[in-house]
């Protein structure tokens, strides 16, 4: 029997993991002569396979399919896959024979029912690690927070001490922070402090492999001078903590700073109220896109959006653009990411489809579930009953009894499964907005328009009077194609993108537009 190696890491980083597939690659060639098996050829990659889409592992399934090979081999399972289209895909086609056999050094499944269904479990446990994975970071940020230390992004001055794990003071940068609270408390304005940071304290962020190293930018400074960080009290997850870090100014110092800046705890007002405000940032240098709106001899009014060049070495030459000429950049926009009445009814239908089979499989799953942990349970009970009847010893009894532990709360772990009916409602609801989008924004008021960009983009950037936009990951989705795989495969990356807090923000506001919309 012919069999692929596939040999996989978890980053795509080539200075992080870089012994993981090597290794496992020696691993897989002396496990192959051991049980004595052909391998006729390595996939390898590094991708994380949280999400379907990973192009060796496709390139080896269509290699698989054109009966190039009979079976695989990996070091575990989770190596194969940690999402569930990808694992439903590898035992269905076990199931038709398109796959023959699965070999792992680490575990053993043989081509059967009960083989098929360890393999399930096997899949859905290293499911379960990645989505688990985030709410304990979470839960253990919470509890670092409660004791008063960040547990992440300390700003400029600070530092994350790799030992204790506690915010300390950055020995090169605390003093010199510090001197610009004094020259700000003294009366110099900030542009004065940018460039004295700058140009004489010769102050750079923290070297953080690929970024950081530079100088400070002007809104850097204004944040500092806005953080309430350097008093001693930070703000996680919506509650203030006292923090146990050095303080770098006292309360007063840090009130009487807000009031040479002009920020009393509150924003000030706008003058006038522009579409795009906030929401466009320069190519060229990084600043933001500011308005105004002006007045021709003729009384004619024009709103301009234009780099607020507050980078003063170099300057930014970019210039300003009309908000007509936005505006018929972001209709153009609108109009390439929009999708027919009946490509919007047929995505619909077909998510419907897809998501009551989903339940379906569901429902199935967990009745198997249940059946195969009231088994294992029994089989526990009998193997305690044995034991204490003496008619086992204590190394037998360890021995049978350790393999039913692990697979009693491999079920358990899979037994919390939600609801699909939110999200492939959701998914429904991105399908309108790209079907309407064009005509809320030609027909919406000033709230409408700002709302419908703010959901469908991304990463404004404005260049040379042209703006440069990416679609908001839930509007990613390819349908014009027609093509139910592409749909399947996409959806999982969506998924996660909506349990996110950015995708539950993406929800409110999507409701909020569906409301102006009616």
């Amino acid at each position: 029997m012919r069999y692929f190696a596939y040999c996989r890491k978890s980053t795509e980083s080539e200075d992080r993991q870089t012994q993981s597939i090597e290794s496992q690659r020696q691993e897989l060639v002396a496990y192959a002569q051991k049980e004595e098996l052909t391998i006729v050829r390595f996939f390898e990659e590094a991708k994380s396979a949280k999400q379907p889409g990973r192009p060796i592992f496709r390139q080896m399934m269509d290699a698989l399919s054109r009966g190039e090979a009979d079976g695989i081999v990996a070091w575990h399972p989770d190596r194969l896959a940690r999402n569930s289209v990808d694992g439903g895909e590898i035992i269905y086609w076990l199931d038709t024979g398109k796959i023959k056999d699965l070999a792992f050094p680490t575990a053993q499944f043989d081509n059967s029912p009960q083989g098929r269904f360890m393999l399930a479990i096997s899949f859905g446990q290293s499911k379960y690690y990645v989505d688990n994975l985030s709410q304990n970071v979470r839960r253990g940020c919470r509890t670092k927070a409660s004791k008063g230390w960040r547990p992440t992004g300390v700003p400029v001055g600070y530092l994350n001490d790799p030992v204790t794990k506690e915010t300390v003071a950055d020995p090169e940068r605390f003093a010199l922070v510090r001197r610009l609270w004094d020259d700000l408390l003294a009366g110099d304005s900030i542009s004065d402090i940018h460039a004295r940071a700058r140009d004489v304290y010769g102050l750079r962020t923290r070297k953080r492999r690929r970024l950081g190293g530079g100088p400070l930018s002007l809104g850097t400074v204004y944040k500092i001078f806005g953080n309430p960080f350097y008093m001693g009290v930070f703000t996680w997850e919506g509650k203030q903590h006292q923090g146990k870090h050095p303080a770098m100014v006292t309360r007063s110092e840090f009130a009487r700073a807000r009031e040479v800046i002009g920020r009393k705890g509150k924003p000030q007002p706008h003058r006038h109220a522009f579409t795009y405000r906030g929401l466009i940032r320069c190519g060229a240098c990084g600043s933001a896109v500011t308005c105004e709106r002006t007045r021709n001899p003729y009384g004619m009014e024009y709103i301009y959006y234009h780099c607020t060049w507050k980078n003063v070495s170099p300057r930014c030459r970019e210039r300003s653009i009309e908000e007509r000429q936005v505006d018929s950049q972001f209709l153009s926009f609108l109009k390439a990411l929009s999708l027919t009445e009946s490509l919007r009814q047929w995505g619909s239908l077909a998510l419907r489809k897809f998501a009551d089979k989903e339940r379906d499989g569901r429902t199935l799953e967990i009745r198997a579930q249940e059946k195969a942990r009231a088994a294992t349970e029994a089989q526990l009970s009998r193997l305690t009953d044995l034991h204490i009847r003496g008619m086992i010893d204590e190394d037998e009894f360890a021995k049978k009894r350790n393999p039913l532990l692990i697979t009693r709360e491999a079920l358990a772990a899979r037994q919390d499964r939600g609801s699909v009916a939110q999200e492939f409602e959701l998914l429904i609801a991105t399908f309108w907005l790209r079907s309407r989008a064009v005509s809320l924004f030609e027909k919406g008021d000033e709230a409408t328009k700002r709302l419908l960009i703010q959901l469908v983009s991304s990463n404004i950037l404005l260049k040379s009077k042209m703006l440069r936009i990416e679609a908001a990951k839930p509007l990613t989705l390819d349908l014009k194609s027609r093509s139910l795989s592409t749909v399947c495969t996409s959806l999982e990356a969506v998924r996660t993108f909506l349990r996110s807090e950015e995708g539950r923000k993406f929800h409110s506001q999507l409701k909020e537009l569906h409301r102006l919309a009616q």
